[in-house]
């Protein structure tokens, strides 16, 4: 019996005709495990109780704080969360900020909506990754670092809105 599901095995993997191959490659798709099935499964090695629809509520909570203290400029706070390449991009941005001479006004923001779960991955030697893309609104109103009353871009009626894609894994 094993060698006659060897024999069968080879039979259709090697195979040229389209119907098999066909049937063959839905048939591995079906069963394949997904990216995401793969970054819960790994996940699930770190924290037994993780759940994802979970950690999309949580996800607008993580953004929100980040994103108020990337405001404000809170590089001790950014560092604790920020991985290697989001860390590089908000130390840019702080230096940028620094150069030009300017600070955001407000550092809160009036609404985070439509957190969207883009997908998961595991990559190589790196713990589970979870993207999504989150909306906010918030006053876009840089002033001076020497002079609050003076407005460097933007004024406090000016709301942007602007869509952020995030990426969560352990730290």
């Amino acid at each position: 019996m094993r060698e006659f599901k060897g024999n069968l095995r080879e039979e259709i993997d090697s195979s040229q005709n389209p119907l098999v191959r066909h049937t063959r490659e839905a048939t591995d798709m079906i069963f394949m495990e997904s990216n995401v099935a793969k970054a819960v499964k790994e996940m699930k090695k770190y924290d037994p109780d993780f759940d994802l629809l979970e950690l999309a509520f949580e996800a607008e909570e993580v953004f929100k704080e980040f994103f108020c203290n990337f405001l404000e400029g809170n590089l001790e706070y950014l560092e604790k969360v920020c991985g290697m390449a989001g860390l590089a991009i908000v130390k840019g941005d702080l230096k940028r900020r620094e150069v030009e001479g300017w600070r955001y006004l407000y550092t809160d923001i009036l609404d985070l909506r439509n957190v969207n779960f883009l997908g998961g991955q595991v990559p190589e030697k790196l713990p589970p990754q979870f993207t999504y893309t989150i909306e906010i609104q918030e006053i876009n109103c840089k002033v001076s670092l020497k002079n609050e009353n003076e407005i460097k871009e933007g004024n406090e009626n000016a709301i942007l809105q602007s869509t952020y894609r995030i990426v969560l894994s352990r730290h």
